[in-house]
């Protein structure tokens, strides 16, 4: 189908996404839907997880770039005029302290304890050696301009190693927000930046350093990115690959192993570099040739929309940026949606796994004011 005839028409359409440099990136008004980018122009993409949608690319009638959170409130506030006259009256000292309540339907341990024991028999039998499975929470509701925009308010206060991203459109019945810790990758002057981010505990928890499990987990997604760079590295123009030295760093009361990644003085294109990294280990499989087709039975997951996913902006020169959109809600047709998955290796634990899952549930209810649940 042409592009113009893909368009999203509402005018208080909004989508923004806070990178590694602090700035606010902003599109609004109509939405171009498109299958390439507009070179000319700022770019958004916003894919499903599996690279299906057709039309990835969200090209704004409007943008802007802010170091400031108070002028998109402001933009905010003006787009649900359209709507809500009465919207320019609410003011964040007004809205209420006491936890947000839903009912979140929970997804049960009994169905996650069998994927568990399917994945570890393929790790067992060497088709795999590593896995994420994903398990969703889902509300009958979804949030209104007022809790949006308070949950925006809470989660720009985050510190600058979370990206923040997200964006609603059909007057604001369908949408996505959250905050990641993880980069997927940054283009910037022939220089491509990326990480791997994998392994989990509480903050409170022993070094992650000194888990076994996880730096197997960890040393997966390293060596895959590494091999996916390489490939990279074929063009003849490529500079150097620098990997970083693993750390154990703090996201709140949640802390990951990180090792980043840079490929230098290498000219590179947003798409290319999304489809040789996308998805990696830590949200995929390893082996990707022998895990494809357990990937694709994911594919069935209810819901599973854009968690996971790409989400980024490329710009006119050439650079961009694109995290993983994890530690989100997402919502549409009445309903609102919170997933996570954890990384399942050899020597993985069910209890663990478990508790891992409701931990990065609450690390979103929490940013988001929610109730945390047990």
């Amino acid at each position: 189908m042409a592009d113009d005839l893909m368009r999203q028409n509402s005018s208080n359409n909004i989508i923004f996404f806070r990178g590694t440099s602090g700035l606010w990136n902003v599109g609004w008004g109509k939405m171009k839907r498109s299958e390439h980018p507009d070179f000319s122009s700022v770019s958004f993409y916003l894919p499903d997880f599996f690279l299906k949608d057709s039309l990835p690319w969200w090209i704004p009638e409007n943008f802007a770039q802010w170091r400031d959170f108070n002028q998109l409130e402001e933009l905010l506030r003006s787009l649900q005029n359209t709507i809500e006259k009465t919207s320019s009256d609410l003011n964040f000292a007004e809205f209420p302290e006491e936890k947000n309540k839903w009912n979140w339907k929970e997804p049960k341990a009994s169905e996650f304890e069998e994927i568990i024991s399917h994945i570890l028999s393929d790790i067992s039998l060497g088709r795999l050696q590593k896995a994420v499975p994903i398990v969703i929470s889902s509300a009958q509701q979804t949030p209104t301009f007022r809790e949006r925009l308070t949950f925006l308010n809470r989660l720009q206060q985050l510190p600058l190693q979370w990206m923040v991203y997200g964006g609603w459109w059909e007057n604001g019945w369908e949408g996505i927000l959250g905050a990641t810790p993880e980069l997927l990758f940054s283009l910037q002057d022939f220089c491509l930046k990326t990480m791997a981010l994998a392994g989990t505990a509480p903050v409170e928890g022993p070094s992650l350093l000194l888990s076994e499990k996880d730096l197997r987990e960890h040393e997966i997604v390293v060596s895959d990115i590494a091999q996916q760079l390489q490939l990279l590295m074929e063009n003849p123009l490529a500079g150097d690959l620098v990997i970083g030295k693993i750390k154990e760093i703090n996201f709140g009361r949640i802390k990951h192993l990180c090792t980043t990644m840079e490929l230098k003085s290498t000219p590179c294109l947003f798409l290319d570099v999304v489809r040789r990294l996308h998805p990696t280990p830590a949200l995929g499989v390893y082996p990707r040739s022998a895990g494809n087709s357990w990937l694709q039975l994911g594919e069935k997951a209810d819901h599973r929309l854009r968690f996971g996913a790409p989400f980024g902006v490329n710009f006119s020169a050439g650079s961009g940026e694109c995290c993983v959109a994890i530690r989100n809600i997402q919502w549409q047709k009445n309903r609102t949606f919170l997933g996570r998955g954890c990384g399942i290796v050899e020597g993985s634990q069910f209890e663990l796994e478990w508790n891992e899952l409701k931990l990065k549930r609450n690390v979103v209810l929490e940013q988001l004011g929610f109730e945390l649940l047990k």
